[in-house]
C-alpha cells in the first residue's frame, strides 16, 4: 500500500514533472541501456509525483509513457504511476484524446491493472 504525500509549492514554483520529462529528452535518445540512469530518474520521479495535484494530465501522460515504452522502471514505479492515473483519473478524462493515448499505452504494455484498462476504455 503507498501513500502519496500531496504538498502545494507556492505558484511561483516551476512544475518538476517539466524538467523530469526534458533531462529524459536531453539524455535519452533511441534504446538505452544505463541502468543508473534510469534508477536516478525513477528517485527524482518518484519524489514529483508525491505533488499529484501539480501534475497535469499531460506531465502525467509523458511519464506513463516514459516507463511504459522504456520498460526500466520498478514495479513500486508503476503501482505509483497507476496511483496518479486514478487519482487524477476525473482531470485526464476532460481530455478524451489523452484518456484514449493513456489506454492504448497501458493496454500494450500490460503495466498496470484490468481495472485501470477498464476505466480508460470507456473513452475509446
Amino acid at each position: 500500500f503507498f501513500f502519496l504525500m500531496i504538498r502545494r509549492p507556492p505558484r511561483s514554483t516551476q512544475s518538476r514533472s517539466s524538467a523530469a520529462s526534458d533531462v529524459y529528452k536531453r539524455q535519452v535518445h533511441g534504446e538505452v541501456e544505463d541502468e543508473s540512469f534510469f534508477r536516478s530518474l525513477e528517485r527524482h520521479v518518484l519524489v514529483v509525483i508525491r505533488d499529484v495535484d501539480l501534475l497535469s494530465p499531460e506531465d502525467i501522460y509523458e511519464l506513463v509513457q516514459t516507463y511504459t515504452i522504456t520498460r526500466n522502471g520498478s514495479r513500486e514505479l508503476y503501482k505509483i504511476l497507476e496511483l496518479v492515473v486514478s487519482a487524477r483519473f476525473e482531470d485526464i478524462g476532460k481530455d478524451r484524446e489523452m484518456a484514449q493515448k493513456l489506454h492504448v499505452l497501458y493496454t500494450r504494455s500490460g503495466l498496470c491493472s484490468p481495472e485501470l484498462i477498464k476505466r480508460l476504455e470507456f473513452f475509446t
